[in-house]
């Protein structure tokens, strides 16, 4: 009797296990999808950047994203990247976000007939200490709107929005589209398009593509690489990264 009752409370745990969604991150990639992870969960989604630059020594820089659902429609988010040429990798990339950050996702539009999902990301940075004497980081903000359509095997992601710099008060309006593929039910494959457009400067234009494998229905690996485009300073860079949802 008892070897029975215990048979049965794992294939209980095996059949909610299962039927849970699969992990579903906004990294590698630069584009944020539009899913908000459920109310309870915890995902932390991180990297390691190797970046090379025309003109300045390489970057090595940590990015991980941690994400914390609150809401069935809404989730709070902190970015924390660090590591060797932190602020020239913030201010000279368009991978670079802000050394430390908070900010919010929230859903607004889901499982329409003709439109795609639609979602609100905001992004705050907190000021830390600069690596460069002569700069000082202000309270600067990311307003984006994340839209995602799937078509079979497919998922188009686009973003668009504002970004303030993290040393002064300019701007650049970015704009970034990410198309994923699914080859098996294990491995996805992507490529992307991401830009930053500014009236003070010259547009930078990025591509990146890379691959994404499922461990378990709540852990993956990916690794990407990307460069700028029709850029003279020229960042080129590799990802190797995972993210880990922690089940309820």
């Amino acid at each position: 009797m008892r070897l029975y009752g215990i048979a049965v409370l794992l294939f209980c745990f095996n059949n909610i296990y299962c039927q849970e969604d699969r992990i579903d991150s906004d990294r590698p990639d630069q584009t944020d999808g539009t899913n908000v992870i459920k109310p309870g969960q915890v995902q932390l989604e991180s990297g390691f950047y190797y970046n090379s630059f025309a003109e300045e020594d390489p970057a090595l820089i940590n990015s991980s994203l941690l994400r914390i659902g609150v809401l069935k429609v809404s989730e709070l988010r902190i970015i924390v990247e660090e590591g060797i040429k932190r602020d020239y990798f913030t201010e000279e990339t368009g991978q670079g976000i802000y050394p430390l950050a908070v900010g919010s996702k929230v859903k607004l539009l889901e499982a329409h007939k003709n439109l795609p999902d639609i979602s609100f990301v905001y992004t705050m940075q907190v000021p830390l200490t600069s690596k460069t004497q002569d700069k000082q980081m202000k309270w600067s903000p990311i307003l984006n709107v994340a839209y995602e359509k799937e078509i079979g095997e497919v998922s188009l992601d686009i973003n668009t929005g504002v970004k303030w710099n993290a040393f002064d008060y300019d701007f650049t309006y970015q704009g970034t589209s990410s198309l994923r593929y699914e080859i098996t039910k294990n491995w996805m494959a992507f490529f992307e398009y991401f830009g930053q457009f500014s009236p003070e400067i010259h547009p930078q234009h990025n591509i990146d593509t890379g691959v994404i494998y499922y461990i378990t229905q709540n852990i993956q690996l990916s690794a990407s690489t990307g460069s700028t485009l029709f850029y003279e300073d020229y960042n080129r860079f590799v990802l190797i990264g995972g993210a880990i949802r922690m089940p309820q």
